[in-house]
């Protein structure tokens, strides 16, 4: 395309946008005339002095209460960016935002341009992302309230029909973002707000519309016969009218709505009430939020110091190995001060796995409450152990068991126990066959795991992650790895998390081909290769503690109680029962389906040993 042509029909777009929300402006304004007959500036003064003082003094104070409101949405949309700007800075950016946007119309742009000059530091592409996350969610919860007061207030002048239709698109649009919380659209990968954070944009939208329409309502003509409940629903309607519009200050389709929607009013009282409204709601606050943009900035913020740590900080002799996941889950270890927890998160929940891995159990639950709290999340402990669940317990947490852990002391395990005999039966089974297991530390044979692995997915399926492990070359050269052979033809591996005081089960690929007893006898290499090394604790990791599960997955569970465990109560913990059904749901979600699988390079596997050394945290209790 010819540069002047690419350049004229940008031209044209613009003025475009300049030119139709000023006919739209317009042309509303000359339908509301045709329903005035006889309407003047001096008509608006004498109907403006039947408003006692205490009802103007009523209406700034309901505005105040709005715009209170609003700021809690660029609160909520810095939280979902993680810009660190200050909490009360963020908002005060936000009202003035809306002051001035609602006024000068063009709300995308003016929005941008506010925020961006009242925080110093703040790019403009962020302020940007800032503004269409609070105009888009805002108009999102105005959807929803709209549609709930078209259902429950009788004679509003909206159909239920609409309010109907208008809720089931919310509830269609909250399952998407449960169900896919990323977008990906062309080059850009959007996260959706959280199922949290929608739900506190749902509580500020209608605390803030509740407000500016009493505001709206306050100021009405005393001899007006309008009523609250009348007033409410049409305010609703006519403002999202006149967001959509994009006209400045909505002026125009604000006011035709108003009047189609109110037919008891008289359109005279309506439209002098709506003047008095502007000059309080909007005039008022866009003057003290100019001079806010007069005023020399802040200084520029500082951003906090991060207090995420990567994988590679684990300590060694930690007593959860399985906290190891965290190099496929794309989880951090959260620390402060010598506190320390590993975490995960999923769409809606800050997810901290297990116990705590150093420090006190109450900061280190504080500390992932704060963090769930700044990302517009619900915190929640994920198989946690007895102890703990407990110790959340007594801090007022909702606890529910959901997983019973597989035991084993390898210094005390004994083959030649009575519960062992079935046991005893597959390791004989497995040596008619001819299968030898060894561990390997270096020289895996990538090519021929992968190929185990592809043939495990086409009979169990596709892997599941968050806590569970996926192959990949670069994760399992971090574990313990044990090989079967058979000949000179692998059959299967598996491979353990592995720290001075624990060693736990991750993948085990043993094809349903493999002669039986194959896994069972790689199991007990692996015991026998921890009692050498002095480990404690051995763990087969866990299985669902529901009766469902333990039909759905027999094999598995008889599999680990031919080993003769201990079976330990895993528990899910969160501050309520609505986040621990949230919590158990997104968790679910993220299980049975996970992203890709994160490629730790062979560079980045050099580079564990001296990340451990550079970022490793106190001693584990």
């Amino acid at each position: 395309m010819p540069a002047f042509l690419s350049l004229a029909i940008r031209t044209v777009s613009r003025l475009v946008r300049v030119i139709v929300p000023i006919a739209i402006a317009g042309a509303c304004l000359w339908l509301v005339s045709l329903r005035l007959e006889g309407f003047s500036f001096a008509l608006f003064l004498s109907e403006a002095k039947t408003v006692p003082l205490i009802c103007w003094a009523g209406a700034l104070a309901a505005t105040y209460l709005s715009f209170w409101a609003l700021g809690r949405y660029d609160a909520l949309a810095h939280r979902h960016f993680e810009t660190n700007v200050p909490v009360p800075r963020a908002r005060f950016a936000g009202s003035s935002a809306v002051a001035i946007s609602q006024t000068l119309g063009f709300g995308l742009f003016t929005g941008t341009l506010v925020r961006w000059r009242l925080i110093p530091g703040l790019s403009l592409g962020a302020a940007l992302r800032i503004t269409s996350f609070a105009a888009v969610t805002f108009l999102f919860g105005l959807a929803a309230e709209l549609s709930l007061t078209a259902l429950i207030l009788p004679g509003s002048g909206i159909s239920a029909w609409v309010g109907a239709l208008g809720l089931c698109a919310v509830t269609a649009g909250l399952a998407v973002v449960f169900l896919h919380p990323t977008l990906d659209l062309a080059r850009w990968h959007i996260r959706l707000p959280s199922l949290p954070a929608l739900s506190a944009i749902g509580f500020w939208t209608v605390l803030d519309t509740v407000a500016a329409a009493l505001a709206l309502f306050i100021l009405m003509p005393a001899n007006s016969d309008i009523t609250f409940i009348q007033l409410f629903p049409a305010y609703l309607a006519a403002l999202g009218v006149a967001l959509i519009s994009g006209t400045p200050g909505g002026v125009g389709p604000f006011e035709l709505m108003l009047l189609t929607l109110l037919p008891t009013g008289d359109p005279a009282q309506v439209l002098s009430g709506i003047i008095a409204f502007r000059l309080v709601y909007f005039a008022i606050p866009a003057l003290i939020a100019g001079s806010a943009l007069l005023r020399r900035p802040h200084k520029t913020f500082r951003r906090r110091r991060s207090d995420l740590r990567p994988p590679a900080a684990l300590p060694h002799e930690r007593s959860r190995s399985e906290t190891a996941v965290l190099r496929q889950s794309d989880g951090k270890i959260l620390f402060d001060r010598g506190d320390s927890i590993a975490l995960i998160e999923t769409a809606q929940v800050s997810v901290g796995l297990f116990d705590p891995l150093t420090g006190r159990f109450d900061r280190s639950l504080q500390m992932l409450t704060d963090r769930a709290r700044a990302t517009n999340r619900v915190a929640c402990l994920y198989k946690c152990g007895p102890r703990s669940a407990v110790r959340a317990r007594h801090f007022g947490w909702q606890v529910q068991r959901i997983a019973r852990e597989a035991i084993l002391s390898p210094a005390r395990f004994d083959l030649n126990g009575s519960t062992c005999r079935q046991l005893r039966r597959k390791l004989r089974h497995a040596e008619k066959a001819g299968i030898d297991g060894v561990e390997v530390a270096h020289g895996l044979p990538f090519d021929l795991m992968e190929r185990l692995d592809l043939e495990w997915q086409q009979s169990h399926g596709r892997p599941q992650g968050l806590t569970m492990g996926r192959y990949d070359p670069g994760y399992v050269s971090t574990q313990r790895v044990f090989l079967a052979w058979q000949g000179e033809n692998l059959i299967g591996f598996i491979t353990f998390h592995a720290s001075d005081r624990e060693w736990c089960l991750d993948l085990m690929r043993v094809p349903p081909e493999a002669p039986d007893g194959t896994a069972h006898l790689l199991v007990c290499k692996a015991i026998e290769a921890a009692r050498a090394n002095g480990i404690p604790r051995l763990s087969l990791a866990a299985l669902p503690d529901h009766a469902l599960c333990r039909w759905l997955k027999p094999g598995l569970r008889q599999f680990k109680t031919a080993f003769a465990p201990y079976w330990q109560p895993l528990y899910l913990a969160a501050p309520d029962a609505g986040s621990l059904a949230l919590a158990a749901a997104d968790i679910a979600r993220a299980v049975h389906a996970p992203g890709e699988v994160p490629m730790l390079s062979a560079g980045a596997r050099a580079e564990v040993a001296v990340e451990q050394n550079e970022f490793a945290l106190p001693r584990a209790l």
